[in-house]
């Protein structure tokens, strides 16, 4: 044992124990397959990764037109809220000079009748003073009945 240690030693007088060569073989052997395992493991991940992101990329492209649709969808909405609010605002205003133009017009019609109905008394009332000052004029002018009828004839 102490000549194989010795033949491990270095020529420059290091301390480091040198492997020997079929361990070196074996140790490189196994380095190599770790190193083609790690490639090819990350060859798998690569293509994975390409792989998920095509498929990300094709959602993509299926959500674009989705995504464009709701956007417009929304904005229009957004204005549509805002054109119902004034419409909504102008309607109130409307409504209450309607309501109020409503009640102008039968409070004037109200008036009008009113006032109408005065003016039928009026003239009824004139008709029948007139009448009367007629019939006592023709009293006082000594007509008969039948010549008052006669004249009264034409006002019936």
């Amino acid at each position: 044992p102490a000549e194989s240690l010795k033949a491990m030693l270095t020529d420059d007088g290091a301390k480091a124990i040198k492997p020997s060569n079929d361990a070196e073989e074996q140790i490189k052997k196994m380095e190599r397959q770790l190193r083609l395992k790690m490639k090819s493991e990350r060859d798998k991940m690569m293509k994975e990764q390409q792989r998920l992101l095509e498929i990300q990329h094709e959602l993509d492209l299926l959500e674009m037109p989705m995504k464009k649709d709701v956007s417009l969808t929304r904005d229009r909405l957004e204005a549509l809220d805002r054109e119902v609010a004034a419409a909504d605002k102008d309607h109130d205003q409307k409504k209450k000079a309607y309501e109020a133009a409503k009640e102008l017009r039968d409070k004037k019609r109200e008036e009008k009748m009113q006032l109408a109905d005065h003016l039928r008394l009026i003239i009824h009332d004139n008709e029948v003073r007139k009448t009367q000052k007629l019939e006592e004029l023709m009293t006082k002018l000594g007509l008969s009945e039948e010549e008052k009828g006669a004249v009264f004839e034409g006002f019936s």
